[in-house]
């Protein structure tokens, strides 16, 4: 007799489990990068590597990512932050994406760095009222430094975002059911609720 599947689950994409199991799946992944990046990774592009950070001074802060990922050009992050922390979260993104930039340069490598590139959701209002912002670094000659970029996208302002493609990615990942969905029309999209749900159902 086949298990019954449950299409109404109790936790989303924003649970940190469940982004983290779901976005380790490159066809996913690489889906949404493209979406938010305007690029064009195949999932082949792309190799996972670890999310803990070893920090050699005892007394700095540990860094752990939810998804860190690099491609021939590019590190790339992507965090998952569901509650509005009671810290200053923008110095924590700048944390996150200075150790990484500093990791994309090995000992003897010429200052050849890779672009870094930190994607953050958010489920509160982060800053002005804008689904997607793009941070960039600048001195105070308005110079830019190149690769360096965090970019937001606030959940609460879904309805204010014009990426047809990414709106959806932003509906499913919040999602909590799914009886409306229609299979078919997007692979990685498909593959994204198909494991949504099953991770659900395992968990009951």
């Amino acid at each position: 007799m086949n298990a019954i599947i449950n299409k109404k689950i109790k936790f989303n994409a924003t649970f940190d489990t469940i982004f983290k199991n779901v976005f380790k799946d490159p066809i996913i992944s690489t889906a949404l990068i493209n979406t938010i990046l305007n690029s064009n990774y195949k999932p082949e592009d792309i190799t996972y590597i670890d999310t803990s950070q070893e920090i050699k001074n005892i007394k700095s802060k540990g860094v752990i990512f939810d998804i860190n990922i690099q491609t021939i050009d590019k590190l790339i992050t992507l965090e998952m932050q569901r509650l509005k922390p009671d810290y200053d979260f923008k110095n924590r993104l700048l944390y996150y994406l200075m150790f990484n930039y500093s990791q994309t340069i090995l000992k003897g490598d010429k200052y050849n760095t890779k672009d870094t590139i930190l994607i953050c959701f958010t489920n509160f209002r982060f800053n002005n009222y804008k689904c997607v912002e793009t941070f960039t670094m600048n001195n105070t000659l308005g110079t830019t430094f190149c690769g360096i970029k965090i970019v937001i996208l606030d959940f609460t302002m879904a309805k204010f975002c014009d990426n047809i493609e990414l709106k959806k990615w932003i509906y499913l990942i919040q999602c909590n059911d799914f009886i409306d969905y229609k299979q078919g029309g997007n692979i990685a999209m498909d593959k994204f609720v198909d494991k949504v749900i099953s991770m659900n159902n395992d968990s009951n």
